[in-house]
């Protein structure tokens, strides 16, 4: 029973739900790991080949091991650069929440980041010419 003078209840109000679920969250962090681990099992593998001194007596030990150890980088990387790629593009067009600002941003980012990659890619086949 109500009393007069008394103010009515609003109804409850619903929240809309957020615009970024947690598996967009969780993928972008699996995602973003495995780019990471990549990218780090490539540049060890490279720094192992530079820095583990080859011995003038013994000479190339074993050469299958190493251009395998090169192919597993060079592999390792491209990966890494690939991935990195997609999740950008990926980020840009599929996040409608996202300002057209920061999705130019995203894919000008993946634009350089690819031809970096490429003119490093090519300047490094010199590289691994000295261990094929």
């Amino acid at each position: 029973m109500k009393l007069l003078g008394e103010p009515p209840v609003p109804p409850p109000i619903s929240l809309p739900p957020p615009s970024v679920s947690l598996k967009d969250d969780a993928f972008l962090r699996l995602a973003g790991i495995l780019i990471a681990v990549t990218a780090l099992a490539g540049l060890l593998m490279i720094h192992a080949l530079i820095l583990v001194p080859q011995s003038p007596y013994d000479g190339v030990s074993d050469p299958d091991a190493i251009r395998a150890m090169v192919l597993a980088a060079a592999v390792l990387l491209d990966l890494s650069v690939a991935l990195s790629v997609a999740l950008a593009w990926l980020v840009a067009f599929s996040r409608k929440d996202i300002p057209q600002g920061t999705r130019w941003g995203v894919l000008l980012f993946a634009a350089v980041f690819l031809s970096a990659w490429l003119l490093v890619s090519f300047s490094l086949l010199s590289f691994y010419q000295l261990y094929l």
